[in-house]
């Protein structure tokens, strides 16, 4: 160690070098002809432990923006200038001009497939070494393509440069933009439904849990499972208000995973269940629209809750935006997936899936005072903050 020490401090000039000391080498000094710092590495975010059950997809989201932010705070300390950001399309017709080593960037990228496709297009992040900071997608409204999907991503300019060039070959690509993120920023705080129909504009937002992209998902490696779930989700996403809820003809196999967690969650309600949702369980059980011989079907449970609480569903192919899910509260709607959890492990999924949403949810959406609650709660998510809407979206999970 001493000897590779040596041959290091050789390399500065003279008057530079610093002294080898019996506990070790001190940094050099910053100087003219010293060489600047490697880039620091983002430390890699604990996995999941055994502690899920405390935590929602909604807090993690919130746990993701947080630290997302502070990072960024440091690099730029550390760096001593802000990050730059490219502010006009890369058209190909100019070259990009980000100021620094490193940056984020926030890019759209149309497909012209479907979202199976997706899964090809991070492999190009990967394979670039950029951070991929944040996914959400949409259909697209552009002819000729099927998705728009927004990717913010942080790494070095020359790997943003070479991610864009590998995707605009892409052949599943119809194109891709470099973003001006700030006005998208302004834009997102401005947009709320004002109408219930609005919420046909409510964004998608893919997260690491979803099959194609963890490969801990228990259905990773199961292209069954996986195209189960993508016919699935295009209901949801081809869905409009005022329609009647697209019905699902579940396998066998589907709903053997429903009994198992069904049987062995009801035992639970005795000590673990509220009142008032062992109540309105026991009535949707009595009123034929539970069992666990069955999966019910959304449009049948949604009726039920307009006649208790005026609260109906609406299909989602996923996990939604704090935001998102709480303006659908102001209407009265509550935003529910229709695909089940791979069977393999019945008793727990990554993410919300119709058992949760069934099971957990619906019962107290039931209750005229808790319904009262969580639309006066979306009512005052409308067009506040991103810090009052943490608050909010913590609130109703634990609530």
């Amino acid at each position: 160690h001493e000897i590779k020490c040596k041959d290091i401090i050789a390399q500065f000039p003279e008057e530079q070098r610093p002294q080898l000391t019996g506990k070790g080498t001190p940094p050099p000094r910053r100087g003219k002809g010293t060489p600047p710092l490697p880039p620091r590495v983002r430390p890699p975010r604990p996995p999941h432990g055994g502690n899920w059950r405390r935590k929602s997809l909604i807090e993690d989201a919130r746990f993701e923006t947080v630290t997302n932010a502070e990072f960024e705070r440091s690099e730029e300390r550390r760096l001593g200038e802000c990050i730059s950001e490219e502010t006009e399309q890369f058209n190909g017709e100019g070259k990009s001009r980000l100021e620094v080593e490193t940056a984020r960037v926030s890019l759209l990228v149309i497909l012209k497939e479907q979202m199976t496709s997706l899964a090809d297009i991070m492999k190009v992040f990967e394979s670039t070494k950029l951070q991929v900071m944040h996914i959400e997608t949409r259909v697209s409204k552009q002819a000729g393509s099927k998705f728009d999907v927004f990717i913010q991503c942080m790494g070095k300019k020359v790997s943003i440069n070479q991610c864009i060039e590998l995707l605009d070959k892409n052949s599943k690509v119809h194109s891709t933009t470099i973003l001006d993120e700030s006005a998208k920023e302004k834009v997102r705080e401005i947009w709320y439904p004002k109408h219930i129909s609005d919420l046909d504009s409510c964004t998608h937002l893919l997260t690491k849990f979803e099959p194609e992209l963890d490969s801990d998902h228990p259905g990773f490696t199961d292209k069954e499972y996986r195209r189960r779930r993508k016919l699935i989700a295009d209901m949801a996403f081809t869905y409009r208000h005022n329609k009647s809820i697209p019905r699902v003809e579940y396998s066998e196999d589907e709903i053997k995973t429903w009994k198992h967690v069904y049987v062995n969650i009801k035992n639970l309600f005795p000590t673990h269940a509220c009142s008032k949702h062992r109540h309105f369980f026991d009535l949707l059980e009595k009123k034929g629209i539970y069992s666990e011989n069955f999966i019910p079907q959304l449009e049948d449970v949604s009726n039920f809750l307009k006649q208790q609480t005026g609260f109906q569903l609406r299909p989602v192919a996923g996990l939604l935006s704090a935001r998102d899910f709480l303006s659908s509260l102001a209407f009265r709607v509550f935003q529910c997936t229709q695909y089940i959890r791979h069977g393999s492990k019945p008793d727990h999924t990554p993410e919300p899936d119709c058992v949760h949403e069934l099971l957990g949810h619906v019962p107290m959406l039931a209750d005229p005072e808790f319904a009262e609650f969580s639309q006066e709660l979306g009512l005052a998510s409308i067009g506040t903050s991103d810090e009052d809407i943490e608050k909010f979206a913590t609130l109703y999970w634990f609530t």
